[in-house]
Formats: C-alpha cells, sequence, structure tokens
C-alpha cells in the first residue's frame, strides 16, 4: 500500500481508516468504470535486480494466489465490485520493456510474459468463482519487438530512455496501447476526425491484379500471382507507380490503401534491412512508409512490430490536412486495420512522387493484395461490429467557415512617398550597441536629415539577422513606415527617442521570410509620438519572444513614451510566446490615446491585453460603449460602441491564454472592449483586466457561431475596479454543424464582480431552441433582433426586456427569485415555466402599454394563485388574471384586468408560463 497508506478501500468510501491505522479524509469517488494495471513495481523495482525465481515464484503467488484467483488482485477487485456491483473491470495485462535500472536479464523477460499467462487465468478463474465478467486485455501488441532476440522486450523507440527507464513507454508506445485496449473493449479505432470509407469506393480501386490496370498505373518487374496478387519477388527492383489524376483536390488530403503481406518472418531470421518502400507525396510534399518482415515504419521511426507474413490487414495512409480547432495537427496519418498506429507523421518537402510508388529491392516474398488510392479526400478506415464507430473523433466539416478579418493596416502608396529605399540588407550596419550587437536604423538610412512637415518615408528590409531594428531613431517631423520582408532580429522598435520625438506616425510591417526574435515594441524611450503607431504581423514562419522573464511579451505598444494618437496592432500570422500588450509597459507618467488590436490569424502561447501595465490610456471623454438601454414595451436593446479607450478583435488564430480587454494595471480613461467573431480562445474572455483602473465600461461581444472558446465570458475582470457599467453581447448566433459552434458552449458567461454599475447581459439576433451555457451576475437581460432562444436561468438578473417580436423561454428549474420586472414589446413572447417553479420573487411587475392590452377571457384555474405578478400600465398597477385556453398545451396566458368593462385593445405582448402541473407548488423559503 502507498501514499501514507491510503488504499483503492479509502478512496471508494469502503473505510474511513487507511493501512497505517490513521482517518482518512481524503476525497471518495462513486466509479462505474474500472482498468486495472499493476504488478509491474512488484515484479521489476521491489524484487530486486534480476530475480526470475522471485518473479514466477512468490510474486506472481502474492498477487494472483497460490489458487490463481485471490491474492491482492481478488483483494482489489472485490472493492471494486462491493463499491458497484454493476461495475465494468478490465485488468491490462503487464507491458513488455526494453532495459531498466533493474531486471534486465532474459529470464526476467520470461518471467514476467509468464505472469501475464498467470494472470490471464486469474480472470477466467475469479469470473467463473464469483459469475463476474472481468476483461482480460494485452496490451502488447505491436509493442512488443518480434524480432528481437531477447523474449518479451519492447521496441526501443517506443519507450523513454534506455537503462534509466526504459519501462515507460512514451507517445507512440502509448498509442499503440491505447488502440489495443480499444479495440478488446469493442470500440471502433480513431478516425483522426476523418469521414470513413471503404477502399473499394475509392476513385482508384485494384481489387485483383489479374484484370487490366486502370488507366496511370504501371508496374516494373512484377508478375501476377494465381490467386490474383501482384507478385513483387521478381529479380531486379519492383515498383508499382500511380500519379493522382488531373482532377484531385488534394487540398483535402489523399489516401492510400493496401494490403501485403511479406517474406517468411523468422523462418531464415528477420529481414529488417530490405524495406518495400511506399512514397505518397503530391507537388509539395511526400512521406515514406517503409515495411520490411518485422516493422512497419514512417522513415526510419518504427510505429508498429509484427510478423509481416503473417499479416492480414490493409494499411492505410492518409494526409490530413489538420484542424486546429479540434486539436487535430495536420501530417500523415497511418492504419493497421482499423487501429491507428502513426498520427500527424511529418512530411518531407519536395516532389519524391506526386501520387504513390511502391518499390521493392529485395528478393523475399511480397504480395500485394489489392491497391487503392484518392486524391480528393483523407478517409479512415471502415469498421464492423465496433460501437460508436461514427463517433469516434468529433470533427467538424472539411472545410471551415473563417471570420471576416479586420483592422487590416494599409501602408501609404508608392506616389505617396517622399524617399523610399528597398531591399535594404541590415547586417551592413556598422553601428554596434556595448553587446557588440547591430543596430540598424532604417528611416535614417533613408533620410539623414531632421524631415519637414509632409515627410513619408519608405523602406523595405529583405535580409539581415542584426541586434535591433529601428523604424525611426531620434528627432523626426513626418510619418515612417518601414517593412521586413526577411531576416531577423533580437528586437524590433517602431520608434525610439535617441534624442528627439517623433512628430508623426510610424509603421512596422513583419512579413514575408522574416523569422522572428524577441519583443516587438510599437515606441521605445521617446518624449512622444505625435501620431499613431502602426504594427502589422504577417510572417508565418516568425516567432516572437521576449527581452525579460518578468512580466514576459512579444508585442509591446509603447516603453516609457507618450503616443498621442493610436496604437494599432493588426497580426494575422506568426507565432508569439508571451503576452501581447496593447498599452505601456514601463512609464507611470505615460500616456497613449488608444490601443487597438485585431488578431485574425497567428498562435499565442500566452495572454492578450488590450491595455499595459502601467501608464494610462485614453481620455476621460473617451467614454463611449453605453450600457443596453432601458427598453419601453417598443424599443430595441443595444449596446452602441464607438472609439472606447482599449480594443480587442480576434476573427482567427489559436490563444492559448485568455482574452483581456484591459491590461495588466494601469489607468483606462473610457471604455475596454472586446470583439470575438471566430479563433479559437482556450482561456477566458474578460472585457475587464486583471487589475488597475477602468474608469468607463466594458463590454464582451460574440458575434456568430465560429468562435471556439473554452472558458469563461466575462464583462469584468480578474481584478482592479471598473467605474461604469458592463455588457455582455451575444449576437448573430444560430444552429452551427460545426462541432464547437458557439450554440455549443457550456461554459459560463458573467457580468462580472468587479463592475460598479449595472451588468446586462445582450441577445442580439441569437436563434437557437437551446443554449447551453451557466448565466451568472447579470442585474439585466435585453433580448432584441428577432431573438428566438432558450436559457438554463436568468443569471440572477432583476430585469428581463423583450423588444418587439422577440421570444425568450427559461427553463422550469430556474431560479427567479430575483425577478422583479419584465418589460414586453409588441408581438413579444416570455415563457419563464412559473407553474409549478419552486422559486420565484414575492412580487413580479410587467410592464406594457396600456393601449395596446386586452384581458383574456377566462379566469386562473383550481388554486393556481399569481396574484404575486402585477402590471404596470400607465403608472399604475393591475392584477394578472390567468386563463388556460388548451390544457393540453401546457400553457397558462396572463392577462391583465382593466377597469372598464369595454376598453379593451389588442393584446400585443405575451407572458407565456408552462404549464407543469394543474397546481403550483408553493415557493421555497
Amino acid at each position: 500500500m502507498r501514499f501514507d497508506g491510503t488504499n483503492i478501500k479509502n478512496w471508494l468510501g469502503l473505510s474511513a481508516t487507511t493501512t497505517a491505522g490513521k482517518a482518512y479524509e481524503g476525497a471518495t469517488f462513486d466509479v462505474d468504470t474500472f482498468f486495472l494495471l499493476i504488478g509491474t513495481n512488484d515484479l521489476l523495482s521491489d524484487s530486486g535486480k534480476d530475480n526470475a525465481t522471485l518473479i514466477s515464484g512468490t510474486l506472481t503467488d502474492n498477487l494472483l494466489g497460490t489458487d490463481r484467483v485471490s491474492g491482492d488482485m481478488g483483494t482489489i477487485v472485490d472493492a471494486m465490485y462491493e463499491s458497484n456491483s454493476a461495475a465494468s473491470v478490465t485488468v491490462l495485462s503487464l507491458p513488455c520493456w526494453t532495459t531498466h535500472a533493474n531486471n534486465n536479464g532474459d529470464d526476467v523477460h520470461q518471467a514476467v510474459a509468464a505472469y501475464n499467462e498467470n494472470l490471464k487465468t486469474w480472470v477466467d478463474n475469479y469470473n467463473t468463482k464469483n459469475s463476474t465478467s472481468v476483461k482480460y486485455v494485452d496490451v502488447n501488441k505491436g509493442i512488443l519487438d518480434v524480432a528481437s532476440t531477447t523474449s518479451f522486450f519492447g521496441v526501443s523507440s517506443m519507450f523513454n530512455k534506455s537503462g534509466s527507464d526504459g519501462i515507460h513507454p512514451n507517445a507512440q508506445g502509448d498509442l499503440l496501447m491505447a488502440g489495443n485496449v480499444a479495440k478488446a473493449l469493442g470500440y471502433a479505432g480513431r478516425s483522426a476526425g476523418q469521414t470513413r470509407k471503404a477502399a473499394a469506393d475509392f476513385s482508384t480501386h485494384v481489387g485483383n491484379f489479374a484484370g487490366t490496370l486502370p488507366s496511370g498505373i504501371s508496374t516494373t518487374n512484377t508478375s501476377v500471382s494465381a490467386d490474383g496478387k501482384l507478385d513483387f519477388s521478381a529479380s531486379g527492383e519492383s515498383t508499382l507507380v500511380a500519379s493522382w489524376a488531373s482532377d484531385t483536390d488534394l487540398g483535402n488530403g489523399y489516401t492510400v490503401d493496401f494490403g501485403l503481406v511479406l517474406g517468411n518472418g523468422s523462418v531464415d531470421g528477420w529481414d529488417t534491412a530490405t524495406n518495400l518502400s511506399v512514397t505518397i507525396g503530391d507537388a509539395e510534399k511526400y512521406g515514406v512508409l517503409n515495411i520490411n518482415e518485422a516493422y512497419i515504419q514512417w522513415g526510419e521511426k518504427i510505429l508498429y512490430s509484427q510478423d509481416m507474413s503473417q499479416n492480414a490487414d490493409a494499411l492505410r495512409v492518409a494526409y490530413v490536412v489538420g484542424n486546429a480547432r479540434e486539436g487535430l495537427s495536420a501530417g500523415y496519418y497511418v492504419w493497421l486495420g482499423d487501429v491507428l498506429i502513426g498520427e500527424a507523421l511529418g512530411a518531407s518537402s519536395g516532389t519524391e512522387n506526386s501520387g504513390v510508388k511502391f518499390s521493392y529491392t529485395g528478393t523475399g516474398t511480397l504480395l500485394l493484395d489489392h491497391f487503392s488510392m484518392d486524391g480528393n479526400g483523407s478517409y479512415a478506415p471502415t469498421t464492423t461490429g465496433y460501437v460508436n464507430a461514427s463517433d469516434a473523433y468529433i470533427a467538424s466539416p472539411a472545410v471551415i467557415p473563417t471570420a471576416t478579418p479586420q483592422g487590416e493596416i494599409t501602408f501609404p502608396s508608392a506616389s505617396e512617398y517622399t524617399k523610399t529605399a528597398t531591399g535594404l540588407d541590415a547586417s551592413t550596419a556598422t553601428e554596434k550597441d556595448d553587446k557588440k550587437r547591430i543596430i540598424f536604423k532604417a528611416r535614417n538610412t533613408v533620410d539623414s536629415s531632421s524631415g519637414a512637415s509632409g515627410s513619408v518615408i519608405g523602406a523595405t528590409i529583405t535580409t539581415g539577422d542584426v541586434g535591433y531594428i529601428y523604424a525611426n531613431f531620434g528627432a523626426y517631423t513626418g510619418d515612417v513606415y518601414v517593412t521586413v520582408e526577411g531576416g531577423s532580429a533580437s528586437a524590433w522598435f517602431g520608434a525610439h527617442s535617441g534624442s528627439g520625438e517623433l512628430n508623426g506616425n510610424v509603421g512596422l510591417r513583419i512579413t514575408d521570410e522574416c523569422t522572428g526574435g524577441s519583443t516587438v515594441f510599437g515606441a521605445v524611450n521617446a518624449g512622444t509620438v505625435n501620431g499613431n503607431v502602426y504594427l502589422d504581423f504577417s510572417a508565418e514562419n516568425a516567432e516572437f519572444g521576449s527581452f525579460t522573464t518578468a512580466n514576459a511579451a512579444s508585442v509591446v505598444g509603447a516603453y516609457d513614451t507618450n503616443v498621442a494618437g493610436t496604437v494599432h496592432v493588426q497580426i494575422s500570422a506568426g507565432t508569439f510566446k508571451n503576452d501581447i500588450l496593447g498599452g505601456l509597459y514601463t512609464g507611470d507618467a505615460k500616456s497613449i490615446g488608444k490601443t487597438e488590436i485585431f488578431i485574425n490569424g497567428g498562435t499565442f502561447n500566452a495572454n492578450v491585453y488590450g491595455g499595459g501595465i502601467m501608464g494610462t490610456i485614453g481620455t476621460e471623454s473617451s467614454s463611449d460603449i453605453a450600457a443596453a438601454s432601458i427598453m419601453t414595451a417598443d424599443s430595441s436593446a443595444s449596446a452602441s460602441v464607438s472609439t472606447p479607450a482599449t480594443s480587442v478583435v480576434v476573427t482567427s488564430g489559436t490563444i492559448s491564454g485568455n482574452v483581456y480587454g484591459g491590461g495588466k494595471d494601469g489607468t483606462i480613461n473610457g471604455d475596454a472592449q472586446v470583439v470575438i467573431t471566430g479563433g479559437i480562445i482556450k482561456g477566458n474572455v474578460y472585457g475587464g483586466g486583471v487589475a488597475g483602473t477602468i474608469s468607463g465600461n466594458t463590454s464582451v461581444t460574440i458575434d456568430g457561431s465560429l468562435a471556439d472558446i473554452s472558458g469563461t465570458i466575462s464583462g469584468g475582470g480578474t481584478g482592479g475596479t471598473i467605474s461604469g457599467s458592463s455588457v455582455v453581447t451575444l449576437k448573430n448566433i444560430t444552429a452551427s454543424d460545426l462541432a464547437y459552434g458557439f450554440d455549443k458552449y457550456a461554459g459560463t458567461i458573467s457580468g462580472g464582480t468587479n463592475v460598479a454599475g449595472t451588468r446586462t447581459l445582450v441577445l442580439d439576433g441569437v436563434k437557437l431552441t437551446a443554449f447551453g451555457a451557466t448565466l451568472e451576475n447579470f442585474d439585466t437581460v435585453s433580448v432584441t433582433n428577432g431573438t428566438e432562444t432558450k436559457l438554463s436561468s436568468l443569471g440572477g438578473a432583476s430585469r428581463v426586456e423583450l423588444a418587439a417580436g422577440t421570444s425568450l423561454a427559461v427553463n422550469a428549474d430556474a431560479d427567479l427569485s430575483a425577478l422583479s420586472e419584465i418589460v414586453l414589446g409588441k408581438g413579444s413572447v416570455l415563457d419563464l415555466n412559473l407553474v409549478g417553479a419552486t422559486t420565484h420573487s414575492d412580487s413580479l411587475v410587467v410592464v406594457v402599454d396600456d393601449s395596446d392590452f386586452e384581458l383574456i377571457a377566462g379566469t386562473s384555474t383550481g388554486s393556481d394563485n399569481f396574484d404575486w405578478i402585477k402590471f404596470r400600465m400607465g403608472g399604475k398597477l393591475f392584477d394578472a388574471v390567468a386563463t388556460i385556453p388548451d390544457a393540453q398545451a401546457g400553457t397558462v396566458f396572463l392577462g391583465v384586468s382593466i377597469p372598464e368593462p369595454s376598453a379593451f385593445g389588442l393584446l400585443a405582448g405575451t407572458l407565456a408560463l408552462a404549464l407543469c402541473a394543474v397546481r403550483r407548488r408553493r415557493k421555497r423559503s
């Protein structure tokens, strides 16, 4: 027993005392499925070195009992069934291994293999004795090296470092073990997100080589066997070559499927040097699958070990374009039968073969059973007899719609430049810093004067690996725009003071073949940039780190510099290891007029902040985000955003961290906003920041169903203060067939906990039958623009506003205790499922226009009592009157009793209450 004497009985809640005699205070679990792989330490570490006799004797008896039905294994499985008599229990064999600090003798390997045979016997005996259905699964198929001279020896490349740790499988070993377990339990092999398709349905399929081969397939030095297989055993090099058809669409991937029997196994010794090489590729990349008597390899990497002379399964190789939204990497995927044995395997660049080429130079038997290929898509094998065959891997359609990029930065046209220089080599600079790093001053190279009003300088750097690149250095009057097309630098600066200010705009564009480096700064140590700062990133292979480990950042708006205008950052490609800061990194007394960050692509391994670490962004007059309007019966809610002080817009890309409209600290004089229309955000989304002060309002808008957000969405922040209000808007969201569509979102949406003003949720054009998110910390829910949806709750809101023609339903179990006012627009419908509700407020006021409402004929049924609901019309309160027009419909309609009997108008707004029972349950206290 380990862990201070705790054991499975403690974890399953069967014992409050550990084996060490202490009270168990840890967590307990309700489990319905158990997988049991134990004994490795007992047999290989605890027994001492090379003691095969002890392993096969005492240790096996301890684990399995001398009767091969009891022992420690029996005690553990007994506890599993005691906790849940209907549990599913699977016992796994011990994996093979290579070399370890202990127990590497051949006799020890044989002893552990013998233990596995005893374990199989134990499972049979246990089931017979107890009438149970414990399953036994051998996890070793494919990872056991069939050609090893040592029995029960693993494929070395599938385990961690030999010697010190050759006992734990690595990623490749884990992949095969997982496939073995899944197949043994009756689950279909992983599809890697690809449609399952039979080889016979491919665009080119040869089921029997005795007939005429399809056009485009050629063979050399081959013959056809009596049963119609292609025989590669002829002397000399044997080949089969097939090219992709001219009308194939390789952009969706491509697939090759074939069956083969190779060699005679161990009969005359394992031939692992002579391979059948299968080259698969297109005009840009290719991969090579090598197969010999004992191994299936990708290049030199062993994917699977088995006697290929006994192979009965088809091999399938597919190039998959990848899908980052589901975490599916691009590359080659290999299946043996239905088991995935290779995933996201790398491709070599070049045109080795634009199609498929089989090549064999050996003299052993090689029979190709069939050959199929399809250049119009990547497909997983079909499967029979297994559950979840179609859902082994959830995936979106091959063509994934993307949101429209925003925030494009346009540099001046050629005719607008006063002076330009192209093809610059940054490494030709002679100036160096105190660490001997080259400093290249791009503007100074083009124009070394102080400039003049109206000057527009352009420079293009095509090569050079240097220490620093400055777009502008020193005092200058005029605009400076620099494009970096190649090379790299330790750091980039849009504007650097030297000894003066920049009276103009500065733009720094990093694109094409630039490979990146450290932090990119909009402005550094300049007194003021009296204009805008533009940072534009589109270099796909560039990788940006940080100039420091403290508050590490890959992009910084300004460093100890005033920017009178806007810091505008647009990113469409590249990898960013650290934070993106739109605001100030250093300079508590410095300020920026406004920041704008647009994420249209790229990979971000940290957080994105609209603000910075210190200093001030914006002015008090820039507070332009209006909270959702207080609605009348005929009004529409809207969140108006015009010129916030900080803004982050995400349309594409993958962000591993959080997205903040605010900063890490500092002051934002005005509003902060975040807009998400697409992309993958693995963290949370906040309208506010981590700390600091936001004097205005905050907003988060999710526009459309393309965004993939894993965490919380909050109008607030994780710290600091927000003096204004927050608005979270869900806009234009409809049902999606994408696996990650926002209608599938099941996270938390919050108004924020650090917001001083009101917190509003706006549903704008949302058309869903249900929405899975959990709502929290809202004061108002506003429904507008034709929205028709259902929510799990109102997030604690006291007020609900429905614009004309909208519809909102709320789950029957929702807590409505805070709801005190409803505003209904003409023709709107609100379904609160109040009949049978367990929690509601003591009084509820419905606001309507008295000229548009009519008493619905009828009275309340039975003892259902809705006297806690009042209608407010023209400043007066009226009792609600209930009627059930159709009991089978399960709906109560509330009307209002107007004093004048004949003064009835048209009922344009309706509060529909789902009838869960004839008698409404009383409110819980």
